[in-house]
């Protein structure tokens, strides 16, 4: 799916040892020995194996929009990661007998299914937002100017609705389109009045995105500790176990806060051991951020760890973190917004403009410094999912990220940044612009985790 206010400018240096390996080891005990990984080159030896509920996967899928439960039942992968909802409503959520089927192979056996949840920044499709917790960042009688048009257009709509006179309600909807689409480059802010006091200010890049104060109560029970909680609808609906996106969050307050990865850690902790209640040996995999795997209580929670972009596509320099990618939502809901000189629109930085020009390998400093900490978490028995992202003018570079996924004995998934579609084993990958970009965020959030569900949500008061 960053954080609120500034983008991320740094990224501690991963560092790791021998000590630090064997000690994982010790945690997790004995690897065993797993089969290739199917949809990438058997390598030369086969590599030991995870442990754990994971123990023994060799491929994996991922997909967040316009996912079919058919094609994901006929798929080969024996772990699948999709969005627990079409749209983030309730309404579209996956009924409990998709979700068994999906989890159902052809063969007859089981996969494991688990839900993406984004932790560590809110999302403006989801069932808890409330869009009147955001205004534009624009001056405020223009702003004020423009929510009003915006206000009596929706009322005129609800009275047509009401009326049952479909004709004006088509007409008044093509007219709140419009407004929301004039200026759909201006930003929103949280705003002070309405606004809960761990949302912050909206992903500039990745919009529909928002950073938010992950270690705030009141954000946490959002995401698991009644029924109403994402978490918590993800286990009735009998997912297998969560995805957990923007663990990275902790770089947007690493400068500011002393305990920001110590916040992230306890949050995860804490989501694990209430999921392992209620529903024992509920799996958890974060994606990126494996900086956390450094401490040992955050480690011993986990069930493995993915990783965006490994070796293609973050288009950052070897002082800057591993960006991971976050896929932009094919429909985003735009805000209304009005013609202001001084209106924020969103950044065009340097690794974005590259990122219009197809994937790019990534630094070696970077690359290293990921591969130190994800061979440490391997050896120590956990498994590690890679996912990298390609078109299909990219034949060289996808053999090379196989081969290396492969060699290093992870577990690769090769597939389109909008995660819009399932790519099969051996099936093309489609030629088209809109699968060039480059990661999202720093890890998931300086970087990118724009991964939003198939149709734009409606507005929410």
């Amino acid at each position: 799916m960053t954080s609120p206010g500034t983008r991320i400018t740094r990224r501690s240096a991963l560092a790791g040892s021998s000590l630090f390996a064997a000690c994982l080891a010790l945690l997790r005990g004995p690897p065993a020995l797993h089969a290739a990984e199917s949809n990438l080159p058997a390598p030369a030896a086969s590599p030991p194996s995870p442990r754990g509920p994971l123990g023994g996967v060799a491929s994996w899928g991922y997909q967040l929009q316009k996912v079919d439960p058919q094609l994901i039942a006929r798929s080969p992968f024996e772990v699948m990661v999709i969005d627990y909802s079409r749209d983030g409503s309730d309404e579209r959520r996956f009924r409990h007998d998709e979700v068994a089927a999906m989890r159902r192979t052809a063969s007859g056996g089981t996969r494991v299914l688990l839900a993406y949840l984004s932790i560590g920044e809110a999302e403006d499709y989801r069932v808890y937002w409330n869009e009147e917790w955001v205004e534009l960042d624009l001056p405020d009688d223009v702003a004020k100017a423009v929510e009003a048009a915006r206000d009596k257009l929706e009322a005129a709509l609800q009275a047509a609705d009401a009326r049952g006179d479909g004709e004006l309600a088509e007409q008044l909807a093509d007219q709140l389109e419009a407004l929301k689409a004039k200026h759909e480059g201006v930003t929103r802010r949280p705003n002070v009045e309405k606004a809960p006091g761990w949302l912050g200010e909206e992903n500039e890049e990745w919009r529909s995105n928002f950073f938010v104060k992950y270690w705030e109560k009141p954000w946490q029970d959002l995401m698991f500790g009644t029924p109403e909680a994402l978490l918590d609808k993800i286990i009735a609906a009998g997912f297998d176990g969560v995805y957990l996106d923007r663990v990275d969050a902790y770089y947007q307050f690493i400068d500011e806060r002393e305990s920001a990865k110590r916040d992230m850690v306890d949050f995860v902790r804490r989501l694990s051991a209430y999921a392992r209640a209620l529903r024992p040996g509920f799996v958890i995999v974060p994606q990126n951020g494996e900086e956390l795997l450094r401490i040992p209580d955050y480690l011993a929670v986990i069930d493995g760890i993915a990783k965006e972009d490994l070796f293609y596509g973050t288009a950052a320099d070897d002082d800057e973190p591993a960006q991971s990618v976050k896929a932009k939502p094919s429909e985003v809901a735009g805000a209304p917004s009005a013609t202001a000189p001084n209106a924020k629109v969103p950044a065009k930085t340097a690794a974005a403009k590259k990122s219009r020009k197809g994937p790019v390998a990534n630094s070696a400093g970077q690359v290293k410094a990921s591969l130190r900490r994800l061979t440490e978490a391997r050896a120590a028995g956990l498994p590690v999912l890679v996912v990298e992202y390609f078109n299909g003018r990219k034949l060289d570079w996808i053999a090379d990220a196989r081969q290396k996924i492969t060699a290093n004995g992870f577990i690769g998934y090769i597939g389109v940044r909008e995660l819009d579609r399932l790519v099969l084993p051996g099936e093309k990958l489609p030629v088209s612009a809109a699968d060039q970009g480059s990661s999202r965020r720093g890890s998931s959030k300086a970087r990118s985790k724009a991964k939003k569900p198939d149709s734009t949500p409606k507005r929410r008061n």
